[in-house]
């Protein structure tokens, strides 16, 4: 038989250190069978939250985008490579000055968790610097790690 103590603590941990709550709307983009997709099934089941699948493939940033929006998802949890065509996706031209709606899609996001690979911060910094931008981004790199 197999033992879960190890997951969970995993869960406790988690769920604990980053208060989910029954107001958490987690996005499921990354498949099942990928390590970190575990947290973001069972966080939010645990909390009273809600798991957000997204049913297209990973390449439709549109389609994320408008779930984001849609769905007030306010948690995401993927590697970096994954985020950054999202924030390409939204930023604006160089020559633009109204920076205030680029963004407005991810709102609704208050937690990023991005691991498995280095983050690079200047592909983020479109959104960062942005006004809607209002979310903690957290470096979780691996969870065997």
């Amino acid at each position: 038989m197999i033992k879960s103590h190890a997951f969970v603590n995993l869960m406790h941990w988690y769920t604990h250190e980053f208060t989910f709550s029954e107001s958490d709307c987690v996005l499921l983009i990354a498949s099942i069978s990928f390590d970190l997709a575990q947290k973001n099934l069972y966080a939010p089941l645990l909390t009273g939250g809600r798991l957000c699948l997204f049913p297209a493939g990973v390449n439709d940033y549109a389609g994320i985008s408008e779930t984001i929006e849609r769905e007030q998802v306010t948690m995401i949890n993927c590697a970096p490579s994954l985020i950054y065509p999202l924030i390409d996706l939204h930023a604006p031209e160089e020559d633009q000055k109204d920076l205030g709606h680029h963004f407005s899609r991810l709102r609704s996001v208050n937690r990023l968790f991005l691991g498995g690979e280095p983050i690079n911060l200047l592909k983020l910094r479109p959104w960062t610097t942005s006004p809607s931008f209002c979310a903690e981004i957290i470096n979780t790199y691996g969870p065997t790690e």
